[in-house]
């Protein structure tokens, strides 16, 4: 089975990319890496690493953007791009997200089983926020979380396949999920070609989940397995402007604020989760409330100025904006 890598980078960030790339090169199921470089300043180090790398083998093939065109930008590209090269599923990775060795033999095993469905995996990512899922109690067979019409011998042998080790009456633990984020998802290509790559509009935050939105809408079931895992080797993860109580922080992102508070509207927007005039009172009460919230939580009254003004033009703009 042959999978194909897409990943983006950008800023200064080679340290963590260097560790991707190195785990996926090493796979020999692994036939193309496509590597986006979002502007990042780490020019010199990716073209040297590149140079080393393919002077076997073509196998990194890079798209350069001269900006950054953000996630959705990124992945568009690398969508693009990887749908020239042929193959039977396609992982998508952050730049900082290193897969568990052996993860393609693993999930290859896992594909035979659901040849007659069209499913899309995601690897469980060990150290990403707010991914706590239990699999201590998620049974494959026993709670029957994906349904499988083939006896439990033929069952057993076939798992046998996925890991290295003798057979255990543990069954893989596997769940069902909504929809997936870009980091971990295992793509297959039928849906690369069929599925319209990730809108340039959104350019930071929600991209993946409107993306993924319209796998699901296209007939695609979405599962977690437990194992084999991705890890997020940039601990400073956490730390990023991702969550409303970090909006008014003196050191906060401004245009990622503005993306934040815009995309999550319009998300709901493209998606027509509401009607417009229910959107717009829910969102106007969200965004007042945001800026009622930093009123007494800001240290400096300029800097909450300034922000609430992003987050009311976000909140315009997530309106006027063409879809």
């Amino acid at each position: 089975m042959k999978f194909n890598v897409i990943t983006v980078t950008y800023g200064d960030r080679f340290k963590f990319l260097k560790q991707v790339l190195d785990a996926t090169i090493s796979d020999t199921n692994v036939d193309k890496i496509i590597l986006v470089d979002n502007a990042s300043v780490n020019k010199k180090e990716i073209d040297e690493y590149i140079k080393n790398v393919n002077s076997n083998q073509q196998k990194i093939i890079l798209v350069r953007n001269e900006e950054n065109l953000g996630s959705a930008g990124g992945y568009k590209a690398g969508i693009l791009e990887v749908r020239k090269h042929i193959c039977d599923y396609v992982l998508l990775l952050d730049d900082d997200n290193v897969p568990e060795k052996g993860w393609s033999e693993k999930i290859a095993g896992l594909t035979k089983l659901l040849v007659n469905d069209k499913v899309v995996i995601s690897l469980n990512r060990q150290n990403a926020v707010g991914n706590n899922i239990d699999f201590s109690v998620l049974d494959l067979y026993k709670k029957n979380y994906l349904r499988l019409n083939i006896i439990k011998d033929l069952f057993n042998k076939i798992i046998g396949h996925l890991t290295t080790k003798k057979v255990s009456k543990q069954i893989f633990p596997i769940i069902r999920i909504s929809v997936g984020v870009y980091g971990g998802t295992i793509l297959p290509f039928s849906v690369i070609l069929e599925i319209d790559p990730p809108k340039d509009i959104f350019n930071y935050y929600f991209d993946d989940f409107e993306y993924m939105s319209r796998v699901e809408k296209s007939g695609y079931k979405f599962y977690m397995i437990k194992k084999p895992v991705i890890t997020d080797v940039d601990s400073s993860f956490s730390n990023n402007t991702n969550s409303t109580k970090s909006f008014f922080d003196l050191h906060s992102n401004v245009n990622k604020i503005y993306y934040y508070s815009r995309n999550r509207i319009l998300l709901r927007r493209i998606a027509k989760a509401q009607n417009i005039i229910s959107l717009f009172l829910n969102s106007f009460i969200w965004v007042s409330g945001q800026i009622i919230y930093g009123f007494f939580v800001s240290k400096n009254k300029k800097h909450w100025l300034t922000i609430s003004s992003i987050l009311l033009k976000g909140f315009k703009n997530a309106f006027c904006v063409k879809i």
